[in-house]
């Protein structure tokens, strides 16, 4: 039996929503009938390498060393993305993607005989660094490439018009996958929130979590401001922030200016992300900009009010305890909405998976669904 053969491509390879994606495909997918490898621009993280060996799959990066500036990093990625395809052909190309300019690389593909090309949408903006190039290299790409892509899937309604054409949408070319997440790891156990609570010496803290690349469409720095202002109404309360990124130095430096230091706790990275959730009082996400966020939505199946911002798609909300705040408003207006609906809630949030399942968030069928994606 032909197995189908599936590279699932990003431009980066780090700690992130596409990389925990890309894993859950690589676990779940059926062995007998997909033969999946993963393929970056730039390896940056060797983070979840213990769980893809697992799956015997490890992460090929096809750029030796990157270019500086926008301009170049593209023309070269796009050179040795073209010299690897020659030499590693496939049946289905992947393309997990947050803008236009990447889809240059279905054209490619298509040149070689890819049968399959598909391009799956995970963001709703570009970065702050050369925002310009970016966003002009976004417009045009996405004009000029759209028409080599066979399949186009995004992660929400916001990420669909980003990245595609109205009038594919009006035309339903475009289909929503929901997040591939793990709905019964994330299911709220008291047992780990008292050996996590014990083991941080937390018993009786009020405990915000935040979870996340530390990088500007994070926001983690406005974070920062909303739980110095919530400290002024609540002293009890810790902030765990998990991820590393490109914020870190600042991060360290304002904690420092706004002497709180002992009130936050800042984690790199961990394989244990369900046991803070359940160890956590509540999930804050201000980013600027947003697909879905996994995170939030696993925070969701373990029970934790979520306060996010409302830049990010509405489509991010499954549980009723789960609110938008305006970024607009300020840091003080924010600490005092979370604390007013803290102080409001009492539900059981060992029913909150069940919820999460009810509304589509079943790997399995997410899974499935994909599956018969990469075999049309």
């Amino acid at each position: 039996m032909h197995k189908i053969t599936i590279i699932e491509y990003t431009e980066k390879w780090a700690v992130g929503g596409i990389e925990s994606y890309v894993l859950n495909i690589v676990k779940l997918i059926d062995r007998e009938k997909f033969d999946v490898r993963i393929v970056a621009a730039q390896k940056e993280s060797d983070f979840y390498d213990a769980e893809l060996q697992k799956c015997g799959v490890q992460v090929e990066s096809i750029l030796d060393k990157p270019k500086d500036g926008p301009i170049g990093r593209v023309l070269t990625n796009m050179f040795c993305f073209e010299r690897y395809l020659r030499r590693n052909p496939c049946d289905v190309l992947h393309l997990h993607i947050s803008q236009g300019v990447v889809m240059r690389y279905a054209k490619t593909a298509k040149k070689l005989g890819i049968q399959r090309v598909i391009s799956h949408c995970h963001n709703t903006d570009v970065g702050t660094g050369a925002r310009f190039l970016k966003l002009t290299g976004h417009k045009i790409g996405k004009k000029m490439f759209d028409r080599y892509i066979d399949e186009r899937i995004a992660c929400s309604e916001l990420a669909a018009q980003w990245l595609y054409t109205k009038k594919d949408i009006e035309n339903d070319k475009v289909k929503i996958y929901k997040c591939i997440i793990d709905v019964e790891r994330f299911k709220y156990s008291k047992e780990d929130s008292i050996y996590m609570r014990n083991k941080y010496g937390l018993e009786n803290r009020k405990i915000c979590l935040n979870a996340g690349r530390l990088c500007c469409q994070k926001n983690q720095l406005f974070l920062l401001d909303i739980f110095n202002e919530m400290l002024k109404l609540d002293k009890d309360y810790i902030l765990i922030v998990i991820g590393t990124g490109e914020l870190e130095e600042q991060i360290h430096r304002k904690l420092s200016e706004l002497q709180i230091e002992s009130k936050v706790i800042m984690i790199k990275h961990t394989n244990e992300m369900e046991k803070y959730m359940s160890m956590a009082d509540l999930f804050v996400l201000p980013s600027l900009f947003e697909g879905n966020p996994i995170t939030g939505i696993e925070a969701q199946a373990s029970g934790l009010p979520c306060y996010f911002s409302d830049k990010i798609t509405k489509q991010a909300k499954v549980s009723d305890s789960t609110q938008f705040i305006q970024l607009s408003c300020s840091a003080g207006l924010w600490a005092k909405t979370i604390l007013e609906q803290q102080n409001a809630l009492a539900f059981d949030r060992t029913q909150c998976a069940e919820i999460l399942k009810q509304n589509g968030y079943d790997q399995c069928v997410q899974i499935k669904e994909l599956e018969k994606t990469y075999s049309l």
